[in-house]
């Protein structure tokens, strides 16, 4: 039940409440009637009350029906998207596979310290990536609507008034595990070569954006980058000396122990 309904109820029942108040000011004191024509009366006049109560019921049952026959409907249709999502991608898959294996091979290494780099010098590179990795004989006007017809379906989950946003990324969710990493990564490169960033962070914040564990960790970090604009915390890569290791038996040596002798020393 929303907000405004439950105002619409208490206000009725406020109404009734008032109206069996004012009685029973009115005539207090007096005996019990044992006339039937009075307890009609009494009857006509509670009815009142009854009656407002009885519309504003039917208002909010009518409202909730309408509400659960639009979600229906919004569900019906998202499941229309989302099976041709899968068609297209599959349509596409070996020109997808393909440019994001060449992309992916720009984040081998496992960490850089984003805070030096500039959002929007970032943005410019990535952009950079995703033009290269379309190879010449790839149908770059396929993979375009393939693009933008997933971002039409991820616009219309995201802005839809009907859905809450726990239902939100639940269906966000469902199709970040239906279509693969390398076509939803992609999409961020094209999103940033058309000027659509406004839409980025929102995307980000229902989890289309999330990567597979085995995926490069600066990968996922220029991610978050780009999408947030949010750097991530700065990791250290700590270094063993290696000139100046005790040669000693360590073959039993606990984890901590071993950590704290070599970088804690």
């Amino acid at each position: 039940m929303q907000k405004d309904e439950k105002t619409i109820i208490m206000s009725a029942l406020g109404v009734f409440v008032l109206l069996i108040l004012a009685y029973v000011i009115c005539f207090w004191g007096e005996r019990i009637s044992k006339n039937t024509v009075d307890w009609g009366a009494f009857g006509s006049y509670v009815s009142i009350g009854i009656g407002m109560l009885s519309i504003v019921l039917i208002y909010i049952t009518y409202q909730e029906q309408r509400r659960a026959n639009e979600i229906t409907r919004v569900e019906q249709h998202i499941i229309t998207m989302s099976n041709t999502l899968i068609s297209l991608t599959e349509q596409n898959f070996d020109d997808i596979h393909a440019s994001y294996k060449k992309f992916s091979e720009h984040f081998k290494i496992s960490y850089c310290d984003l805070s030096e780099c500039e959002l929007n010098n970032t943005r410019r590179i990535w952009t950079y990536y995703y033009s290269f990795c379309l190879s010449e004989d790839i149908d770059k006007e396929k993979i375009n609507s393939l693009f933008r017809y997933t971002k039409v379906c991820l616009d219309f989950i995201q802005k839809d008034e009907n859905l809450s946003e726990e239902n939100k990324r639940n269906r966000f969710t469902e199709l970040t595990c239906i279509l693969p990493e390398s076509m939803r990564i992609l999409l961020m490169g094209w999103l940033l070569s058309n000027s659509k960033t406004s839409s980025l962070k929102d995307y980000y914040r229902l989890g289309f954006f999330i990567s597979e564990e085995s995926s490069s960790p600066l990968l996922k970090d220029v991610i978050m980058y780009i999408c947030t604009g949010e750097s991530p915390i700065k990791r250290q890569s700590p270094k063993i000396d290696v000139y100046n290791i005790e040669v000693q038996d360590f073959s039993e040596e606990q984890f901590s122990d071993t950590y704290k002798r070599l970088f804690h020393s």
